[in-house]
């Protein structure tokens, strides 16, 4: 009988030690919930930083492109500036020279 006696107090602490265990995975179960909840949530942001990141992309893109545009403008434009410039000038020597011409003829 004792044998049986001890038989049945090991098994009660063989049950005792198992609903320990269920207890220690339980707790390990609610942990994992909770990571993948946090876990869920940071790829929800990085999703939405994607997002953000890549609208601020295609803008960045583009204000390069007026940028450029805006620059290739300026580059004609004062390259047509210098050439009106070297003109009126070629036009003022012109002018003058003919004016000198007139005048030295009617004074003769």
């Amino acid at each position: 009988m004792s044998s049986r006696a001890a038989n049945g107090s090991q098994l009660d602490e063989i049950s005792k030690y198992l609903d320990r265990m269920r207890d220690v995975k339980r707790e390990a179960d609610d942990q994992v919930r909770k990571l993948r909840v946090e876990r869920d949530d940071l790829d929800a942001k990085i999703d939405q930083l994607q997002q953000r990141r890549d609208a601020v992309e295609q803008r960045m893109r583009a204000e390069q492109q007026r940028s450029e545009r805006h620059e290739r403008a300026i580059d004609q434009a004062s390259e047509t500036f210098e050439k009106l410039v070297e003109s009126t000038k070629n036009l003022a020597d012109f002018v003058k020279k003919e004016y000198q011409e007139a005048r030295s003829q009617s004074d003769n």
